[in-house]
């Protein structure tokens, strides 16, 4: 980069962390797991399961005909396989609580939810559902599928839906 641009790029910078100060919030506040406030982390394991399944029987598949017909590109779309299993097992699904805001990742975009557009938060066993005012479709998560703890989740739920007055039903 030119140093004009490098310049001017540390201008608006400067501008618009003014501005963020101004309305109130910190310069630099990440988005995502590795902001403020508390985390709750799960595990996917049954989509992982599926891919590397998938992968398995592909390539099982390949060698039943016999390996004469096995090119580089079999080869690769197998490994894809894996790796995709083995991306998705390392991406930890999350849920952060942070003052009057919930984030999470949905469909590979961090999301918030700020206590204000949350209708009301049903707790039911192993699943916690967090339904929403607005548009955006409700927040799901379960115990079983992604491996939350779920009376630590729904203890935590519980104190933000209390002081934020969200209503709390539980099943």
């Amino acid at each position: 980069m030119s140093r004009s641009f490098e310049r001017k790029v540390e201008k608006n910078r400067q501008k618009y962390n003014l501005n963020q100060q101004k309305k109130g919030v910190k310069p630099g506040n990440m988005l995502g797991s590795k902001g403020e406030g508390i985390i709750f982390r799960g595990r996917n394991i049954l989509l992982p399961l599926l891919f590397i399944v998938l992968g398995a029987m592909y390539a099982a598949m390949g060698f039943v005909g016999g390996t004469e017909n096995i090119n580089t590109l079999y080869i690769v779309t197998v490994g894809l396989y894996f790796l995709l299993g083995i991306v998705i097992f390392l991406r930890r699904p999350y849920l952060r609580i942070y003052k009057n805001k919930l984030f999470t990742s949905k469909f590979n975009r961090d999301r918030s939810l700020e206590a204000g557009s949350i209708a009301k938060i049903k707790w039911s066993g192993k699943t916690i559902t967090i339904v929403t005012k607005t548009k955006e479709p409700n927040w799901t998560f379960s115990g079983s599928r992604n491996f939350y703890d779920m009376d630590q989740l729904g203890a935590a739920l519980q104190e933000f839906a209390s002081a934020h007055g969200v209503e709390l039903e539980r099943k």
